[in-house]
């Protein structure tokens, strides 16, 4: 019998080792019948990396998808703009986690490129943010992690 907290999980992991002038992109559509899934860096020993001070992690409600419906994930050590990108805090080597609280897991599909061609890659659609929008979403997420249970 499984628990009924872990019932309807699915986790897919990974292993990203980029340079400073690349950036690891995913792209996926959620689930139908997903009610919430979420996608976390961690470092090399599986600890969270720090996401109180950096965006280390994203899911359904701050995560925004572009117009077709997929959801891109930039992960890289520089703010790329994209309003989905994750912060590797200069780690050369990141895993990755998604997780699903859906009937399935999506398919992924990632890639290498170099960061002055992301935009070649990226629709020119997706979403970005500003330098002043990413400080104030920093800031909300730092109350956001003050006022967390712990």
């Amino acid at each position: 019998m499984q628990p009924a907290g872990i019932a309807g999980q699915a986790y897919t992991h990974g292993v990203i080792q980029i340079a400073d002038d690349q950036a690891w992109v995913a792209e996926f559509a959620v689930p139908e019948g997903c009610i919430y899934w979420s996608v976390q860096l961690m470092d090399y020993a599986y600890s969270a990396l720090e996401g109180m001070y950096a965006q280390t992690s994203i899911n359904g409600h701050t995560a925004v998808p572009d117009p077709d419906g997929v959801v891109r994930v930039v992960v890289s050590a520089r703010d790329t703009g994209a309003a989905n990108w994750l912060d590797t805090l200069g780690h050369e080597r990141v895993q990755i986690r998604f997780r699903w609280f859906a009937p399935s897991a999506p398919a992924i599909t990632p890639k290498v490129v170099p960061l002055d061609q992301l935009e070649q890659v990226l629709p020119p659609n997706t979403a970005r943010v500003t330098a002043d929008q990413r400080q104030e979403a920093l800031r909300k997420r730092v109350i956001g992690q003050q006022w967390r249970r712990r």
